[in-house]
Order: C-alpha cells, then structure tokens, then sequence
C-alpha cells in the first residue's frame, strides 16, 4: 500500500460518507415538507368542513 492508494481509499471513503449523508438529509427535508404540506391540507379540508 502506498500514499496514493492510501489517499485514494480515503477521498472515496469520505466521498461516500458525504454522498449518504446529503441523501439521508434530503430525503429527510422531503419527508418532512411532505408531512408539513399534508397537515395543511388536513387542516384546510377540516376547517372548510366545520364552515360548509
């Protein structure tokens, strides 16, 4: 093993590591702006229900 094996192994590592992070951060925004957006609407249809 030598330094550029090494280096390599590591920018993919880190690399990777950067990659699951982003995706479990956007994925966990969607979901959460999904949820925001449907408690909304629950809210909406349920006050327009009590006014009809």
């Amino acid at each position: 093993m030598d330094v550029d094996t090494i280096s390599l192994l590591f920018f993919l590592y880190s690399t990777f590591h950067i990659n699951i992070y982003l995706y479990i951060h956007v994925f966990w925004m969607a979901e959460y702006c999904i949820f925001l957006c449907w408690l909304n609407l629950e809210i909406l249809f349920e006050s327009a229900f009590m006014f009809a």
